[in-house]
């Protein structure tokens, strides 16, 4: 019940964005090393990290895109039934950066597709539906974005992306 309340308190009146320029390496690492584990041995869930070297530092409020992204990942931990494999993936890009989480589970159809960004949207008996919904959030705030790509029973694709919090300069060099 505490869950359900903070889960709709952050959807609602989510606290303001304290940002700060944030290696996203150093949050997935926090991410991947609270996983589950249990869960994961149970599933027989196996897990692939792929970190970039020269990522981006971005302009982002830690707390609140270590959420978004541990709501996307868990739903990827629920989406494989029995065995199966989680990939987590940072890039930089031109723009920013670019975390990719991809689960080999049972995938989403083309019309749940639509609505799993939606409040109370859930699939689950368990679920509130707003995990998704409080991570996009979170993300369009942060004036990123997030894409899904799915096949049913191949599993699922969330793409997200985050603008560079600054380019680096080189300064001009002075002349003697």
């Amino acid at each position: 019940l505490n869950r359900l309340v903070e889960d709709f308190l952050s959807f609602a009146r989510p606290n303001p964005a304290h940002k700060s320029f944030v290696d996203i390496n150093h949050v997935m690492n926090k991410i991947v090393n609270l996983i589950p584990l249990p869960e994961f041995k149970e599933k027989e869930i196996s897990l692939t990290v792929q970190l970039a070297e020269d990522i981006a530092e971005v302009n982002v409020d830690e707390h609140q895109i270590y959420q978004a992204i541990v709501n996307i990942f868990n739903n990827a931990i629920q989406a494989i039934p029995q065995k199966g494999e989680i990939t987590v993936k940072t890039e930089s890009t031109p723009n920013g950066v670019r975390i990719t989480i991809v689960d080999t589970g049972v995938g989403i159809s083309d019309e749940e597709r639509e609505k799993i960004f939606e409040p109370f949207f859930t699939k689950k008996q368990s679920g509130t539906g707003l995990g998704l919904a409080i991570a996009f959030k979170i993300i369009d705030e942060h004036k990123g974005s997030i894409s899904v790509t799915s096949d049913l029973n191949l599993g699922t694709t969330f793409t997200i992306r985050i603008p560079a919090g600054r380019k680096t300069q080189v300064a001009a060099k002075e002349k003697p």
